[in-house]
């Protein structure tokens, strides 16, 4: 949704938009013109997803209290309301528009402030929270983010918002990701969660923000949130003349008084902290409130320190300015299940793997596919893996189940410096954990102040937003479709768990993209590997795959692996080889870190144009991001075909260690062989075959140093091979991707090598007549040089148009 203009109208005849003045945690502030008034002001409008959650109505009711506030150093409150837009309920509130710079961006620019102008600027401060303790309103958020600089003055704003969304929000907070007040600025009884606090934590906030504006920097720092409130809680306030001797020792001392531990050792009033703060001669008032003697204190802060570490994990949303405008590059790592609860394996990469596609949403960032994250997940440090991404944020988390609860822990670092640009805890009810998706979208476009124009934030939030059902199946139908594709025993099954998964989804919210692509990709893959599925022949069963998967691309174009589904039914079922690359070329677009689109255009590359040494760049690339054992036999297969032996077998190996497989070995024993390794050749031949009679006959003419009787066995090797492939090809169960196909490949591959070049074309010629197309890959396959020899290939060749394909 874009705010801005769909604001427009219900707020025609009162207010004129004029443009975005910036956005944080709770809020967008818009420029406007008060038309009736024929002034500017400043309209801030809830985030939608925060306003839903608060409850508008109860919102407007708690800021009003703060609109009877009147003081030259409080920005007050001119109106309020809410407006229906579309489907959502848009809160506001109107201020004056104040020209100048936050107190924020003064520090930004020179660090510190001279330290009259620091005692005054806290003062007026104190004068304006003077007015409103006294009215009974607390302000809860004080930091220079909120304190305006104007005209040499300070004003305050924002009172009584950081109440009003406390007491409208209850306990849906921890939802949004949302917490009340900043961590460097919040009292330790704020820190610790307690419901009621009174004028004193604003006048420790103060002493915060005196602190900095005469350091250069808050008087507690550390990289996360935990890490400041333990400290705030257990070391003893520190001295401001560290850095800067020039201080007087006396405004050191008001510091420390202000920043005491216990409320009861502070000022009491911001009229009694003002009073100390007297400028000219340079003196001041000694603070005279009693002290806890420290040999009770320490004891009681170990405890609260302890105490704190519990309430504060993940509660707190700590944004910094300090990030770069442009070029934001954000990668996520997998979650650490904390408590090793099996249930939840599917959450920990499911959850960031969602993540990554909404968050793509977001104009000006750019998220690292999880692939190349996962290719370095040995690096446990959020900082060096950034690094080795080039990333300028880390988004880490840990994910918990307790008691019908889901929490998830999560901590946003900025690479350049270490520094923690967020942390928060969210806590769904077990499996409705789906305002997850949107709470950290949201989480991510302030914390590295994205420049979104037009409310494209709240568009990315908004399209993020997903069914707790659907969004829980989703992760489910994900996680058991990868395990059906690792080319294990029981594939199959599981496989069809992950149909009913999907189509589960579909029961529950027809027309979902990601479901439509499931049960279309569960169908494919049953019908290249010639599974079958109760009432569909094979025929029907790659019409409906496709089907489906058209359906699924036409309601979401970026969904990558649906790209990828439909590449393979043009390469494999259609011969539509233009149509398999301009899928493969939308898939890498769309998702440049998915492994399989570059394993399926090395695919094409060397299958269909002969460029082997391009397809070997894919083959490697889609290995370096994710190595399974389909990517790894590729890899091997080209090297193969590019003759690189010792590298293929490297791979090969590789692939055997990761799981064996069928290929693996014919692909390792015609490696071994090339390279005069026969007696590792033979070493795999008893692998396969624990009788020994495979590998007999190799070993006795080893044993016997007889080359010919060795050169016997392999060609008798190679023709059982070619036999079997060609008895294969006969039976009814033949997997329907091989049926004149890749078989054809294989078995004029073992044929050529055997010298039979006139059987190979006749296997060619049967080609042909059946799917002319497919001659094309028979022409640039480099094994297949024998063929030349027979006449009949040429002629063939021409009449077919694939002369300028010839590489052998």
């Amino acid at each position: 949704m874009n705010l801005l203009t769909s604001l427009q109208g219900p707020l025609a005849g009162r207010y004129r938009l004029e443009r975005e003045l910036g956005r944080g945690g709770m809020a967008i502030v818009y420029l406007a013109e008060d038309l009736k008034h024929h002034r500017q002001v400043a309209i801030k409008v809830l985030r939608p997803e925060l306003a839903a959650s608060l409850g508008g109505e109860r919102f407007l009711r708690e800021i009003s209290l703060a609109a009877g506030l009147q003081h030259p150093h409080i920005l007050g409150l001119y109106d309020s309301g809410s407006e229906r837009v579309g489907s959502e309920d848009i809160v506001y509130y109107v201020m004056p528009y104040v020209e100048g710079e936050s107190l924020r961006d003064r520090l930004q620019r020179d660090g510190q402030l001279p330290v009259e102008e620091a005692l005054r600027v806290t003062r007026e401060v104190l004068d304006a929270l003077a007015s409103a303790h006294a009215h009974g309103i607390i302000h809860r958020d004080i930091k220079p983010e909120n304190i305006l600089l104007s005209g040499g003055h300070a004003m305050v704003a924002d009172f009584g918002i950081a109440r009003a969304v406390g007491v409208a929000g209850g306990d849906r907070l921890t939802e949004t990701g949302l917490a009340l007040g900043t961590p460097t600025y919040m009292s330790p009884e704020q820190a610790t969660a307690e419901r009621e606090v009174d004028g004193r934590s604003d006048l420790y906030s103060v002493g915060c923000v005196l602190y900095e504006m005469l350091a250069g920097e808050p008087p507690y720092t550390g990289p996360n949130a935990q890490a400041i409130l333990v400290k705030r809680m257990t070391d003893r306030v520190p001295s401001v003349r560290r850095f800067r001797e020039a201080i007087p020792r006396e405004v050191d001392e008001v510091i420390a008084h202000a920043l005491a531990h216990a409320p009861v050792d502070r000022y009491q009033t911001a009229e009694a902290f003002a009073a100390v703060l007297t400028t000219g001669s340079g003196s001041f008032v000694t603070p005279g409130a009693p002290a806890t003697p420290w040999r009770w204190r320490a004891p009681l802060l170990a405890v609260v320190g302890v105490l704190t570490i519990v309430a504060v994990i993940g509660l707190w949303n700590w944004r910094t300015a300090q990030v770069p405008d442009l070029g934001q590059r954000l990668a996520l790592t997998d979650l650490v299940v904390a408590n090793r609860d099996p249930s939840t394996d599917y959450l920990r990469a499911g959850i960031p793997d969602y993540l990554v596609s909404a968050l793509r949403r977001l104009p000006g960032l750019e998220v690292m596919p999880m692939s190349m994250v996962r290719r370095d997940s040995a690096l446990t440090s959020p900082v060096e893996l950034g690094r080795k991404l080039n990333a300028t944020a880390v988004l880490t988390g840990t994910l918990a189940r307790f008691g019908g609860t889901l929490a998830v822990d999560a901590e946003l670092v900025q690479v350049s410096d270490g520094r923690l640009l967020w942390s928060g805890r969210f806590e769904y009810p077990d499996s409705s954990y789906a305002g997850l998706i949107p709470a950290v979208v949201g989480v991510i476009a302030d914390s590295l102040r994205l420049h979104l124009s037009g409310g494209s934030r709240a568009e990315a939030v908004q399209r993020s937003q997903v069914d707790p059902v659907v969004l829980d199946l989703l992760l489910r139908g994900r996680h058991t479709y990868s395990r059906g594709t690792l080319g294990a025993p029981g594939d199959s099954a599981i496989i069809d768990s992950a149909r009913v998964i999907f189509q589960r989804v579909l029961d529950h919210a027809p027309n979902t993209p990601e479901a439509l692509w499931g049960i279309a990709a569960t169908y494919n893959i049953a019908y290249l590997r010639g599974w079958d599925v109760p009432g569909l022949t094979p025929v029907q069963l790659y019409s409906a795959s496709d089907s489906l998967d058209q359906l699924a691309i036409s309601l979401d174009s970026t969904l990558g692996p649906a790209w990828v589904t439909l590449a393979v039914n043009r390469l494999y079922v259609n011969d539509d080889f233009e149509g398999a690359r301009e899928a493969l070329r939308r898939g890498i677009a769309t998702d440049s870190g998915f492994a399989d689109n570059y394993r399926f255009q090395g695919i094409l590359k060397q299958e269909l144009d002969g460029d082997i040494q391009g397809a070997l760049v894919d083959f490697r690339h889609a290995v370096e991001l994710e190595p399974t054992l389909a990517r790894l036999n590729s890899l091997a297969a080209g090297l193969m075909a590019d003759r690189q032996y010792a590298e293929a077998t490297s791979v090969l190996e590789r692939s055997m260690a990761t799981r064996p497989s069928a290929g693996a070995w014919t692909r390792l024993i015609t490696t071994y062989e090339r390279m005069g390794r026969h007696a590792d050749a033979t070493r795999i031949r008893r692998q396969i075959d624990p009788t020994g009679a495979s590998a007999a006959p190799f070993e006795a003419a080893l044993a016997a140093h007889d080359t010919v009787a060795y050169a016997r066995a392999r060609r008798g090797e190679i023709r059982h091979a070619a036999d079997s492939l060609i008895a294969r090809l006969s039976r009814a169960d033949v997997v329907p991707a091989e049926r004149y196909t890749v078989a054809e490949l294989r078995i004029d591959a073992l044929l050529c090598e055997l010298g039979e070049s006139k059987e190979a074309m006749d296997f060619v010629e049967s080609l042909y007549r059946i799917r002319p197309k497919r001659l094309r890959w028979i022409v640039t396959n480099v094994d297949l040089s024998c063929l030349r020899e027979d006449p009949r290939y040429l002629p063939l060749v021409k009449a077919a148009g694939f002369e300028r394909y010839l590489r052998n």
